[in-house]
């Protein structure tokens, strides 16, 4: 099986896992590779010159302690839509 590199346009033999993967999915683009050599050694020089990303602290949930603080919080919505409902009656 030979396959045509989109961006050098060379043909190239692909390695046992990139075979398999065409015969799964014939319409994946694939590049040789020298190709992929070329650009992964671009990125990694783009990524050394860009600053570190920042970090942002997010909380995950974390069992009952943050149910209860959900369960409050949606009852006292509830509380407030009745009172409003009551309001308009």
């Amino acid at each position: 099986m030979k396959i045509i590199c989109i961006l050098c346009e060379q043909r190239f033999e692909p390695d046992r896992r990139q075979k398999h993967k065409l015969r799964k999915h014939p319409h994946m683009i694939q590049i040789c590779p020298d190709c992929h050599s070329r650009i992964s050694e671009q990125v990694e020089e783009r990524e050394k010159l860009l600053p570190p990303p920042e970090r942002v602290s997010t909380r995950v949930f974390a069992g009952r302690r943050n149910r209860s603080r959900w369960k409050s919080a949606s009852k006292a919505l509830d509380n407030d839509l009745s009172a409003k409902r009551a309001d308009s009656i």
